[in-house]
């Protein structure tokens, strides 16, 4: 079908409103006009890719986490613990529970600390004559934490595999009943 056959069949329009569409000729555009629309399609593309690109590369680094306070890893609905006790090459086990594990959870409550970095891998529990209290808790959410006491005296915990130096060192409240 032509275009005037079109025309006349939806009728009531305007023969000089045909000619004018007919003679319309679309604008082009310069070349630079052409580019300059592509620079800024390719600027808001960069705008929006590069943080992504950024935040993903940050997100792939380990992250430390948030110091939050030890009487976490003992919760209130947990009633009983395992504690293996490691010094001079010698270890005991035994199940904390009732007022000892109050005692306990109150002592981890008090406890302050900061995140700590060793380099070369030369963490306390590495070396001679520390004494270790490690601390595995069966229910909640937590798989419980370790308390390093090194040679020289200063005290650690070691959380989920991040260590942390403590500000306020005390011996634990425990009791070996071997």
């Amino acid at each position: 079908m032509k275009v005037e056959n079109v025309l006349d069949a939806i009728g009531a329009i305007n023969d000089e409103a045909v000619q004018d569409a007919r003679a319309y000729k679309r604008t082009n555009y310069s070349k630079i006009a052409k580019w300059g629309m592509l620079a800024a399609c390719l600027c808001l593309i960069a705008v929006i890719a590069i943080p992504k690109i950024i935040n993903n590369h940050i997100d792939d680094q380990p992250q430390i986490p948030i110091q939050r306070p030890i009487a976490a890893y003992i919760q209130d609905d947990v009633s009983s613990v395992e504690v293996s006790h490691y010094h001079s090459n010698e270890v005991s086990t035994w199940i904390v529970d009732g007022a000892e594990l109050d005692v306990l959870r109150e002592w981890t409550n008090g406890l302050q600390y900061e995140i700590k970095n060793f380099e070369n891998n030369a963490t306390p529990d590495k070396a001679e004559d520390s004494e270790v209290f490690s601390i595995s808790i069966s229910e909640g959410d937590y798989p419980g934490f370790s308390y390093i006491i090194d040679n020289s005296g200063i005290h650690y915990l070691l959380i989920e595999g991040y260590w942390y130096s403590v500000t306020n060192p005390s011996y634990p409240p425990l009791t070996d009943k071997q």
